[in-house]
């Protein structure tokens, strides 16, 4: 019985073994709920490794960044690279990789240095020369995993203590001849959260479930199981398009396995690209889909924006991207109709306006007159306009007590209407009198009075008569002149 006993602790323990590597190998983790964090691996290169056992290594590595790959940008996630021996190489900084997909390249083509083993100096390399002062993001967890195979030849506790006091959380993973003891005083504490080993470099990739969720969790993330199925992959080809000021499309390409939906978070980056967690937001998607238009977002802003596979049981991978949206758009204006002394003019209603500013003034110099209307208002009349005038008019969108995008166009008022009587003579004690139609006028006065003598008389048609008969007087020695008709509209 001592046997079994043996082999299941060496299984629980550090030391653990082949068998139960494969089966811990299967489990894969994702960090949700992480928008911004930097990461630095301090990868040991040093002779006593050798080039086949580095390669597990790169391998280990690129496993710690999936769980993070979707969270990956320039303003997100951002990773960086060290490789020491005799002395440290900065692979690359946390300002030269862009994307989840360019760290995993990047690792990948890291090349084997050998040499001693100076940790000590290479962890003061990375406090001074990648945890950069210019690079610093206040308030986004900084994180850095030192992997080694042996005892230092140099001091570390005081290279050590330096970087935890820069606010850096310190991993340390051990392998095969490396000192647990020296481990254990670099890491942070409890040790039992930042300090891992295991005693051969085949069973490396053993701890990567486990020491992906504690950096997840120390990062301010949420590790989540991913299904055991190995066919399934999250969402990827994440495109982000058509940016209007308020708006965005989200397109990406489905992810595998049993998908239920999917949940797009988005939320405002800082000026320093850190997400506002106060206005980040989400929304559902299902599982037959691939697009949604986010709406309602702020113009000129750059936003973070997650897409996560759900399923029955669990949360699957994700996919990140940022965009930006434009600047706001201004009221679309038209011109509806122009008379001598008016202007309709038109606008599309603008999303979130809470209501216009319409100014308007000669061209060509002038008073400049304004009205203030409701959000639900999209038209207005200008009236008592100069005839044959241009004038610039100007709709301008109100955010609250700001004002936001504006839009001008010019526009002409008719020319004054050439106005001329047709009489036409009915009888020998009737003229019926016709004239131009103004569309703006409320009515028409006409006065008449002999071509000698002092008699006179008047009469009053309605807007949409184009014609006024009288009936009583001699058509001889009757006339009725042009300047005697008054139609401009007045009351």
């Amino acid at each position: 019985m001592r046997l079994p006993l043996l082999v299941a602790a060496l299984c629980a323990g550090i030391l653990a073994g082949a068998l139960c590597a494969r089966a811990q190998h299967r489990e894969r983790v994702t960090c949700t709920r992480l928008y911004a964090a930097d990461i630095v691996f301090l990868l040991d290169g040093s002779s006593s490794i050798g080039r086949g056992n580095f390669r597990e290594v790169r391998g280990f590595l690129e496993g710690l960044v999936l769980p993070f790959s979707g969270a990956a940008s320039a303003q997100g996630v951002r990773f960086a690279a060290v490789q020491y021996s005799d002395d440290p190489r900065t692979e690359f900084g946390l300002d030269a990789l862009g994307s989840g997909g360019d760290v995993i390249r990047a690792i990948r083509e890291l090349s084997y240095k050998g040499g001693n083993t100076r940790t000590g100096a290479a962890i003061l390399h990375v406090a001074d020369h990648v945890f950069l002062p210019q690079l610093a993001r206040p308030g986004v967890p900084k994180v850095c995993i030192l992997i080694t195979d042996g005892k230092s030849q140099d001091l570390v506790d005081t290279a050590a203590q330096r970087l935890k006091g820069q606010g850096v959380k310190l991993f340390a993973v051990g392998i095969k001849n490396a000192d647990p003891e020296e481990l254990r005083r670099v890491a942070s504490q409890p040790t039992s959260d930042f300090f891992f080993f295991v005693n051969d470099f085949s069973i490396l990739r053993t701890l990567l479930p486990l020491v992906s969720r504690r950096v997840c969790t120390t990062a301010g993330g949420v590790p989540v199981t991913l299904p055991t199925d190995d066919s399934t992959s999250g969402p990827r080809d994440l495109v982000l398009s058509e940016a209007g000021s308020q708006s965005l499309r989200v397109q990406w390409t489905a992810a595998s396995g049993p998908v239920t939906g999917y949940k797009v978070q988005y939320a405002p980056l800082t000026g320093l690209g850190q997400p506002l967690s106060s206005e980040r937001r989400e929304v559902s998607v299902p599982a037959g889909e691939t697009s949604t238009q986010l709406q309602g977002l702020r113009p000129l802003t750059e936003y973070q924006v997650t897409v996560v596979a759900l399923y029955a049981n669990s949360i699957g991978e994700a996919v990140s991207g940022t965009a930006r949206t434009t600047a706001l758009e201004g009221p679309e204006l038209t011109i509806q109709n122009t008379t001598t002394h008016s202007l309709l003019v038109a606008w599309r209603s603008v999303p979130g306006a809470t209501g216009y500013r319409v100014t308007w003034r000669v061209l060509s110099g002038g008073v400049t007159q304004q009205q203030e209307l409701g959000p639900g208002q999209g038209s207005l009349l200008l009236r008592d306009l100069e005839p044959g005038t241009d004038y610039e008019v100007t709709v301008s969108s109100l955010l609250g007590q700001s004002v936001g995008a504006t839009t001008s166009l010019t526009a002409r008022t008719d020319a004054s209407v050439e106005q001329t009587l047709r009489p036409v003579i009915l009888g020998p004690t009737s003229i019926l009198v016709s004239w131009n139609l103004v569309p703006e006028a409320r009515g028409y006065r006409l006065e008449w009075r002999r071509e000698s003598g002092p008699c006179r008389g008047e009469g009053w048609a309605g807007r949409v008569g184009l014609g006024f008969s009288w009936i009583g007087w001699a058509a001889a020695g009757h006339r009725v002149p042009p300047h005697a008709l008054h139609a401009a509209g007045g009351p």
